[in-house]
């Protein structure tokens, strides 16, 4: 809901379609893609990043534009 999610359900997400990777770097995949301007990333509190996704990261979501190391979206996707 409303292109938004904080570390902790992305790394549940990501462990759900067999990704395990740590918290620690789920986040710094996180501030990487706000790097690339993809995703917007607040910090709540000393241990809470929350994402939203930017115009930008819902054209590369959709595959109207490229932004190295980011895969493309299967055709028909």
């Amino acid at each position: 809901a409303g292109y938004t999610a904080n570390d902790s359900i992305l790394d549940d997400i990501l462990e759900s379609y067999g990704h395990n990777i740590s918290r620690d770097k789920v986040r710094n995949h996180m501030l990487w893609l706000q790097e690339q301007g993809l995703l917007d990333v607040e910090r709540i509190g000393d241990k809470t990043l929350v994402a939203k996704i930017t115009q930008r990261g819902m054209d590369v979501a959709r595959g109207q534009c490229q932004v190295e190391g980011v895969k493309r979206p299967a055709p028909g996707a």
